[in-house]
């Protein structure tokens, strides 16, 4: 898939009266019956500077909910990729970012909701003082699986400490936990305006 198609194919959905794009080539999965998750194991991974939370269920099958609470500080961007399988789902519960979906840029806040569909490239740019925290939901694990194969399980619930850049042997690990989990790296994270 093209992954320079135009934001024309991200759903933004926000908390006040204002256009939603359509999300013309989505399909949300169809299921046969409802899904209800039942009480799930919480691991805190640490992942380039950031704190993820995974609300996990033990042997969830694909096709399933996952969810992960993603905790950034100011500055944070990853790299430039594209889901090959699964769509992405942002929540935003504080804090203010800026999102590169295709070609056009878009800012979330507390409250608003975006959906990156698989096969569009995307990252985001944390430009609130004080960090963000949000909501990522997806259905076929590959994006939780990757952050947990590329982080390290936190040592506090908590930032792990100030790192400026990732070093070689990071992006390296980075790199591989993608191409394992069908998420390609196709360009560098965003960077803070000076």
């Amino acid at each position: 898939m093209d992954g320079m198609r135009g934001a024309e194919q991200a759903l933004i959905l926000r908390n006040q009266d204002e256009t939603i794009p359509a999300a013309q080539n989505m399909r949300l999965p169809q299921q046969e019956k409802y899904i209800m998750t039942k009480p799930c194991e919480i691991e805190a991974i640490w992942i380039l500077g950031a704190l993820f939370r995974s609300f996990r269920q033990d042997g969830a099958p694909p096709g399933g909910v996952y969810l992960l609470e993603q905790v950034l500080p100011e500055g944070f961007s990853p790299p430039r990729h594209i889901h090959h399988n699964e769509d992405e789902t942002f929540y935003m519960i504080e804090g203010e970012i800026e999102f590169l979906v295709g070609d056009e840029m878009v800012t979330i806040r507390p409250g608003d909701i975006l959906v990156a569909p698989k096969g569009i490239a995307h990252t985001f740019l944390v430009t609130s003082p004080g960090g963000a925290r949000m909501l990522t939901v997806t259905t076929e694990g590959e994006f939780e699986s990757m952050a947990r194969s590329a982080g390290r399980p936190a040592e506090y619930d908590g930032l792990p400490p100030r790192q400026e850049k990732p070093t070689p042997e990071q992006r390296a690990q980075l790199e591989a936990a993608c191409r394992a989990n069908a998420i390609e790296v196709v360009g560098p994270p965003l960077a803070m305006a000076v």
